[in-house]
């Protein structure tokens, strides 16, 4: 079996019956570029509440590995707690 067919010396027609507009590939594509622009409530919430989180969570770290190495923790512990927490 082959997966395609080679046209050595003859000539192909080929008829296109539908635009490829029309094709199921084409309506895929516009259907998840439909929902990829529209965003659920939910959606936007935690996008926004993310942002936040996100920030809370650096800031957490720096604070655990800061505040202890300042009042004379070892460097080691210190990071070590940090990169737990």
């Amino acid at each position: 079996m082959f997966a395609g067919t080679l046209n050595g010396t003859g000539v192909l027609r080929v008829r296109v019956d539908r635009a490829a507009a029309d094709t199921v590939v084409a309506r895929i594509v516009a259907l998840v570029a439909e929902a990829s622009a529209t965003k659920a409530k939910a959606q936007l919430f935690i996008e926004k509440v993310e942002q936040y989180y996100s920030v809370g969570v650096v800031v957490a770290t720096l604070a655990v590995f800061f505040v202890p190495f300042a009042f004379g923790a070892a460097l080691q512990p210190a990071l070590l707690r940090a990169m737990t927490s």
